[in-house]
């Protein structure tokens, strides 16, 4: 029987790829991820078109947080 791969980040990318026609201009979208995924995610918030995209360390020093702005 094959071995069945599941993306980890497939909500991740369904919220963030929504993300420009939901948010209003100059909205925020934030979202926590796994501690090793920070680098992906602020690929697809670079994907999604938005801007002013930082990470953000939780209480352990782990990237654990990234946010975007959309543009306007």
């Amino acid at each position: 029987m094959p071995e069945t791969r599941v993306d980890p980040l497939t909500g991740l990318r369904t919220i963030v790829a929504g993300a420009r026609s939901r948010l209003a201009p100059g909205g925020t979208l934030v979202v926590e991820h796994g501690h090793d995924q920070a680098e992906r995610v602020r690929g697809l918030f670079a994907a999604a078109g938005l801007a002013a995209i930082v990470s953000m360390r939780d209480l352990a020093g782990i990237p654990r947080v990234v946010a975007g702005r959309r543009a306007g």
